[in-house]
């Protein structure tokens, strides 16, 4: 695009993918995406909320530029733990 065409604004995207445990002796198993998964990006902008689609991915588009916190709420029926980033 040029950027007479490009449209204004931040955009964030990503995955989220489950990652089994696994003995080291195991065969690989590709993480599987996990969709309806909640995300937030928090920040002077405002605070914006998604999901993520069947293949695990999400996106937020046109956001206010920024500094944001990007949050993951982790269902309670998985086992792990929520690290929030900050993304600039």
């Amino acid at each position: 695009r040029s950027l007479r065409t490009a449209r204004p604004g931040a955009r964030i995207f990503g995955s989220v993918h489950q990652i089994r445990a696994r003995r080291s002796d195991a065969p690989y198993e590709k993480p599987a995406p996990l969709a309806g998964i909640a995300i937030s990006a928090d920040g002077a902008g405002g605070k914006f909320e998604t999901q993520t689609r069947a293949d695990g991915s999400y996106e937020f588009a046109d956001l206010p530029a920024g500094e944001y916190r990007l949050g993951v709420a982790v269902p309670p029926s998985l086992w792990g733990h929520e690290q929030p980033r900050t993304v600039k």
